[in-house]
């Protein structure tokens, strides 16, 4: 590049970090903007005493690739944990009946056509209807934005029982949305992706460590390395642009002034930011209209081990996902069982210690050996907006990464990636905004 172009990038989420190392490898004069004093957006950690929690459980698949490529080149992939064979529990929180799934390593579909068939204490009749979803993507269906997960799966033959026991816990940490509500466009490209293009896509990845750990100080140390200046605890209050140069005003009346700029923050901020005159364009005429879900994390530390699996489902009450984050992080005593509950704005009005006594409830009943072990401590972490929600026609309002702006773009899980609001969407949109910027020089 002959001459150093000047990009400010706004937001140190993982959209904004991977953004902010691909445009450094290309010679860009890059400075990043974050709010908060650390890097992740929100996927984060916090610590407690001595011990380190984070603000979800974030789970990832090996499907996740260019997630997987920046924690390589942050070098921590040996802080992940690569499970080898896609092995869930599901229990009737009621019952305490338990059904495993347990696919072997077969070519995909028949990977999950062995597993469904081998599944415990599920009559045939409803493993049969299971199987018969996979002809759902063979068909081609031009308004899958404008149908709920909830139909989709009643047109592809699926009864209550199969989808209370299994597709609902699935859709609903997949989508932190009622699958009610949600869009079946999404929905279908995961299945695609994760479940039926090949064995290796469905197996799971799950953090070994804090995010502190695992990618805050790791994307610091690369991005210092790579000379990207980075700004923390530097809010953004406005946005505007004056002869081709975007002006952005920081926390205590600093300026910054940059030749392009990539905002990878939510939609409801940048509607926050920008100008009267940035925001009059009708590109961005929606941008407030894409809501948002909130995801509550109850971490519960007991005096002693609880159960020998790293993860566990729940089906028919209250519970939804559970994590021995002991045998996850190798923690050395007791136990560290995180709890998540999707799309949590009904547990809004529920108090934290009825969260725990309700959860315990439950847990008790699933797991007797429990009862009599003593609850040291718990911690509640409430996200408000942890992801954007998928609702019926939500695609229109999915912009896309280049912007009718020039040099103006965007970035952000949020974004027009195809992917629900995970970490490789938010990746993904970071890729996706780096290659229209390098289009966008070469004209």
């Amino acid at each position: 590049m002959s001459e150093r172009k000047k990009i400010t990038i706004v937001g140190g989420g993982f959209a904004g970090v991977n953004s902010a190392i691909l445009l450094s490898e290309k010679g860009f004069d890059v400075t990043l903007v974050e709010s908060r004093k650390f890097l992740g957006g929100r996927v984060n950690s916090f610590q407690k005493g001595e011990d380190f929690f984070d603000n979800g459980q974030h789970l990832m698949l090996a499907c996740y690739e260019e997630t997987l490529k920046l924690f390589e080149k942050l070098g921590t992939t040996h802080l992940l944990k690569f499970y080898s064979k896609l092995e869930i529990d599901f229990y009737n929180s009621q019952t305490a009946l338990k059904n495993t799934l347990s696919c072997p390593k077969l070519p995909a579909p028949f990977h999950l056509v062995s597993g469904i068939l081998g599944i415990s204490n599920l009559d045939f009749q409803t493993k049969f209807r299971m199987l018969l979803s996979g002809i759902g993507l063979l068909r081609k269906n031009k308004n899958l934005d404008e149908i709920s997960i909830s139909q989709w799966l009643q047109e592809n033959f699926q009864n209550q029982k199969s989808i209370e026991l299994f597709w609902k816990p699935i859709a609903s940490a997949i989508m932190n949305f009622p699958i009610e509500k949600s869009s079946a466009l999404v929905w279908e490209n995961v299945l695609k992706t994760a479940f039926f293009n090949c064995y290796e896509n469905t197996l799971w990845v799950l953090p070994k460590t804090n995010y502190q750990a695992l990618f805050y100080k790791p994307a610091l140390g690369l991005l210092e390395k790579l000379n990207c200046k980075v700004l923390l605890r530097k809010p953004v209050y406005k946005i505007s642009k004056k002869n081709e140069k975007f002006e952005i005003d920081l926390k205590g009346k600093a300026k910054l002034e940059s030749d392009l700029l990539l905002l990878t923050i939510p939609n409801w901020k940048i509607a926050s930011i920008l100008s009267e005159e940035l925001l009059e364009n009708s590109f961005f005429q929606n941008i407030r209209e894409l809501k948002h879900s909130s995801i509550l994390d109850a971490t519960l530390i007991f005096e002693k081990p609880l159960w020998e699996k790293d993860f566990c489902a729940f089906y028919g009450g209250f519970l939804q996902w559970a994590f021995n984050k002991r045998r996850i992080w190798n923690l050395k005593s007791g136990d560290r069982i995180s709890i998540t509950f999707s799309h949590s704005q009904d547990l809004g009005k529920i108090s934290n210690e009825e969260v725990i006594k309700k959860s315990l409830v439950e847990l008790r009943n699933c797991f007797p050996e429990l009862i009599d072990n003593k609850l040291l401590d718990f911690v509640i972490v409430r996200e408000n907006k942890a992801t954007f929600s998928p609702f019926l026609g939500q695609n229109e309002f999915r912009l896309s990464q280049k912007t009718p702006i020039e040099n103006l773009f965007l970035a952000g899980d949020w974004t027009n990636t195809g992917f629900p609001s995970t970490i490789e969407g938010a990746v993904v949109s970071g890729s996706k905004a780096v290659q229209e910027i390098l289009k966008s020089q070469k004209k």
